[in-house]
């Protein structure tokens, strides 16, 4: 429904004179305003200066043009949820109605949605993720929010009246075809987490400026550009009130987004197309927010034991030797690992789903060789299906086009442009109805001549070495729309598709962003036509609800060591997208790597969630034993104490299978009411219970990291330190272990480390305690096959108290369990004169009084049935 309407009035003086530089928001986002362009949006115009070159490289600040106070532009009916628009926007094609619909899925969750308020044209809503119908009674007593409406909007409060999300009436609600805008104030104490994918601190200033733009994009990981994923997710934490509390806020929109946030503070976010879509999430702490969160969008996936051992990669191995080579030369010196992996270098003519039969002719018995080691072997599979090969010789393009699932051009014709193919590429559109059977006939048959148990998915951002097609892009709305955020190459089209490319389901300028996710979902459901085993993928490109089928690593870094820094923050941020499985190239992917920063990156690496060693082909190599034994040294033993760790590190993957947590963990998640927690990104825990400090500084042998209140237990040597919330200096020479702690009051489970992960899982068990100061600990850990989806396994919590440790049983399916050989108590104060065991007395154990430790060896007891005092 159009009505033509009149223009936007001219603001009195009076309604801009009040507005604080803080509390402006932009009316012109574009390049070069004036006042003359200002004006006519009826907005205020107040430069600084007289000469005001904006343009997109230019560092946000106080805008010279702004919305006045009641800007208005529509008028909504709080009786019946309905927006009606007053006059013109900036922008073409204004929605002139919308209707705001309510929904409570949870106590903690509800979802707000903006629509055109009339059913034709049926406006574009983003496939990806698939959310589930919920919702619960909005007069339940127990909603952890409330709802007010007035005539500029909408405004939720946390339960005790503070402010979540305030439309801001001087922000200019705009809703257009092709620019959809939205802003809200935020508690003016607030701290802000989220907005991906970016690089830059976890913590979001929100005392200054910032723009990012949501669009994925083949971009190595850079400050102040749109890279591989877009998550448009944020958590808060409000501490404007007696008792601060987290809110957390996602929009459900695939378009190009772009998010400003101003130090009022407040965020605007636009759009350039879709529906307004948003879950507002409350809750006391940030685990809470991120679980319902996770939950809505498809909790993380449980990857096979496996995926969480070491895996070995390098581009421009050419030769199946040269894979031997390498993957023997770190076997034989000692290093675990669990996968070997292989780039382009296999592929005959960089074709996906074909090998070289020449350079890599026995590359089959290879990964039966592996198999027998119980090693795993994963390829790279690139989105993009050669278009040029001989007809008839090449299977993936001719089924492709005789199932006519390829992407489409403006006129109808399959869509070319090019990767690393030889001449021309096609890419599935994996919006199409019989894309799986497609996709599934091509992984069914590569499975039975290369048995590969993963698959690597890169440059589905997609990425394409033009911009657009060969001989450019229709000249339309789509490719060059009325308003066009910060993007990289100053086009949407910039090394990726034409945005008027057709899928089946919409136009590519819609399904951008989700257009990788939605490869990964029908690779997850290929692969799980294969077998019974689940499914592991890595891929590059990433959108909210990728973690519920695969993991991510952090694309293209460089080997520098602000590189190495930066892949802390980047894990963590991913740890809140629900994407736990991430990580970055061990020793970076760019340029030559330094025997100092190698050493250091794999010191840190051993403890990615994903941990993989993989760089380009015109870099010295990398992995473990190129590099002498200073990296070859700091390598064996960090990753040897990972794997020591293993059955810690599958236990925390189980928890966020089931529930949504983390496991690379931000210490503000854990220790939400610790202020000083809250900018800390160079640090980091495994789960609740283990603090992770790398040394991230070139030529440093110490370290500061931050220990929350309480006690810390040296996880090598046992040695206690109490602290008050505190820095600390560690020393972490270079060929000693990173610091490693075990958190007063948890235990964990370790095992002794083998050279895969399936060997050290069978190995017994030693539990290792950590105590409180009231003498107290509590932990849990969970066993199954490692690989199938049967459900048949085993969790089990351990707690301590009053000198008894108590095994109880929470899931009892799996029985192939290693028995319990050794309990380690550390701060236990008192001496210890006796053990029992399962109602009988022990003489195997030892008590340290200068560490106040306590050694119980020899037990050969089974976990399930395990009752321990000591005093």
């Amino acid at each position: 429904m159009k009505k033509d309407l009149p223009n936007p009035p001219k603001p009195d003086s009076g309604r801009c004179v009040v507005i604080k530089d803080n509390e402006k928001f932009d009316c012109h986002p574009e390049e070069d305003p004036n006042q003359e362009k200002c004006e006519r949006r009826g907005c205020c115009w107040s430069p600084k200066n007289t000469i005001y070159n904006k343009t997109k490289n230019t560092p946000l600040d106080t805008p010279y043009c702004y919305y006045p106070v009641n800007y208005g532009g529509y008028n909504f009916s709080a009786s019946t949820s309905t927006y009606v628009r007053t006059f013109k926007s900036p922008y073409p094609n204004d929605i002139t109605e919308l209707k705001l619909s309510v929904a409570h899925r949870t106590a903690n969750c509800m979802n707000i949605r903006i629509t055109p308020n009339y059913p034709l044209p049926v406006r574009y809503e983003s496939p990806f993720p698939m959310i589930m119908e919920q919702t619960v009674d909005s007069e339940q007593s127990n909603l952890k929010y409330s709802m007010n409406k007035d005539i500029f909007g909408f405004k939720v409060f946390h339960k005790d009246g503070s402010i979540i999300f305030d439309m801001a009436p001087n922000s200019g609600f705009i809703y257009a075809d092709q620019f959809l805008q939205i802003s809200s104030n935020m508690p003016k104490n607030s701290t802000l987490y989220g907005i991906g994918e970016r690089r830059g601190n976890l913590r979001i200033d929100t005392k200054v400026w910032q723009n990012f733009v949501l669009f994925n994009a083949d971009q190595p990981p850079a400050e102040n550009m749109n890279l591989y994923g877009s998550h448009p997710f944020y958590l808060v934490k409000d501490e404007s009130i007696q008792n601060p509390h987290y809110y957390g806020v996602w929009m459900l929109n695939s378009n190009a987004i772009e998010i400003i946030v101003q130090p009022n503070p407040a965020i605007t976010i636009r759009t350039l197309g879709g529906i307004l879509d948003f879950y507002i999430f409350s809750g006391p702490t940030p685990e809470s927010i991120l679980q319902e969160y996770h939950k809505l969008i498809g909790l993380p996936h449980m990857p096979p034991l496996w995926a969480l051992g070491f895996h070995l990669c390098r581009y421009g191995t050419k030769t199946l030797n040269k894979t031997k080579e390498i993957f023997l030369r770190n076997k034989n010196a000692g290093i675990p690992i669990d996968v070997q992996w292989n780039d382009l270098d296999y592929m005959e003519a960089n074709n996906d789903f074909t090998y070289d039969k020449n350079s890599f002719k026995d590359l089959a018995n290879f990964i039966h060789e592996l198999h027998d080691q119980g090693v795993k072997w994963v390829p790279l599979v690139d989105i993009g299906i050669s278009g040029s090969e001989a007809n008839g010789t090449y299977p993936p393009y001719d089924l492709g086009v005789n199932m006519d699932i390829f992407v489409k051009n403006y006129t109808g014709g399959i869509f070319i442009g090019k990767v690393w193919n030889g001449k021309s590429t096609v890419w599935p559109d994996f919006s199409h109805k019989n894309v799986l059977v497609y996709w599934q006939k091509l992984f069914q048959d590569f499975h039975n001549e290369l048995s590969f148990d993963g698959i690597w998915l890169d440059m589905n951002e997609p990425s394409n070495f033009y911009n657009g097609a060969e001989n450019g892009c229709p000249d339309t709305n789509l490719e060059n729309p009325p308003y066009l955020p910060r993007v990289n190459g100053g086009m949407l089209r910039y090394k990726t598709f034409c945005m008027t490319a057709k899928h089946e389901y919409s136009d590519h300028y819609n399904l951008h962003n989700v257009y990788g996710a939605l490869e990964v979902y029908n690779t997850y459901r290929a692969l799980r036509s294969l077998g019974p085993n689940r499914p592991f993928i890595i891929s590059r490109s990433s959108f909210s609800g990728l973690g519920h089928y695969a993991g991510h690593w952090s694309g293209d870094v460089f080997s520098t060591w602000h590189d190495l820094k930066r892949t802390v923050s980047e894990m963590l941020s991913f740890s809140l997208f629900g994407i736990p499985l991430m990580g970055a190239d061990i020793c970076g992917f760019n340029w030559n790597t330094t025997v100092e920063l190698c050493a250091r990156w794999y010191q840190l690496g051993a403890f990615y969630p994903f941990s993989r060693t993989h760089n380009t082909d015109d870099a010295i190599a990398q992995d473990p034993t190129a590099l002498g034994d200073k990296v070859l040294n700091a390598a064996k033993k960090s990753l040897l104490t990972r794997y020591s760790l293993i059955s810690y590190l599958y236990t925390l993957f189980y928890r966020a299978n089931q529930n949504g947590s983390t496991v690379a963990r931000p210490l503000f998640v854990e220790f939400h009411d610790d202020k000083s927690t809250y900018g800390l990104d160079e640090q980091f825990l495994w789960g609740p219970s283990l603090m992770i400090i790398p040394v991230l500084d070139e030529g440093k042998s110490k370290v500061n990291g931050y220990l929350p209140k309480g006690i810390w237990y040296d996880f090598y040597s046992g040695v206690s330190l109490q602290s008050g919330g505190e820095f600390l200096e560690f020393n972490a020479a270079l060929d000693s272990q990173i610091p490693l702690l075990l958190r007063g009051g948890r235990i964990i489970t370790t095992q002794k480390p083998e050279l895969t992960t399936s060997l050290t899982i069978k190995n017994p068990i030693k539990i290792m305690v950590g105590l409180s100061e009231i003498q107290t600990a509590i932990g849990e850990v969970y066993f199954d096959d490692g690989v199938t989806f049967s459900g048949n396994g085993s969790l089990f919590s351990i707690d301590i108290k009053n000198g008894v440790l108590n095994v109880s049983i929470l899931e009892y399916n799996y029985k192939n369990i290693p028995k319990v050989n050794e309990i380690v108590i550390l701060g236990k104060t008192e001496p210890v004169s006796s053990v029992i065991v399962n109602e009988k007395n022990v003489t195997t154990f030892n008590y340290d009084s200068t560490l106040k430790v306590l050694k119980i060896v020899d037990l050969n007891a089974d976990i399930s049935n395990l009752l321990v005092s000591y005093h």
